[in-house]
């Protein structure tokens, strides 16, 4: 699992890249909407295993909880990050 969370967010941050280099002329199509998509798939499979990993060892009764808590972890760190 620490491979697929490594690799996720690597690949994120390499989507990154070309989204430091953009200015207002530069064209969405060409530049941006690839590092988009490569942070999107990043962020998508660190994300899903970052919820297993929330999830792991808790008793079947108290799955409900330890998904709305996760999620509300993951809300609130993301709403952090564009604060």
């Amino acid at each position: 699992m620490r491979v697929i969370v490594t690799g996720g967010l690597l690949l994120c941050g390499a989507g990154a890249v070309p989204l430091t280099q953009a200015t207002a002329a530069t064209p969405y199509a060409e530049r941006m909407l690839p590092g988009l998509i490569v942070q999107g798939a990043g962020i998508g499979s660190a994300a899903v295993v970052a919820i297993g990993i929330g999830q792991h060892g808790v008793a079947p009764r108290r799955a409900g909880t330890a998904t709305a808590v996760s999620a509300a972890v993951h809300g609130s760190v993301g709403g952090a990050r564009w604060a």
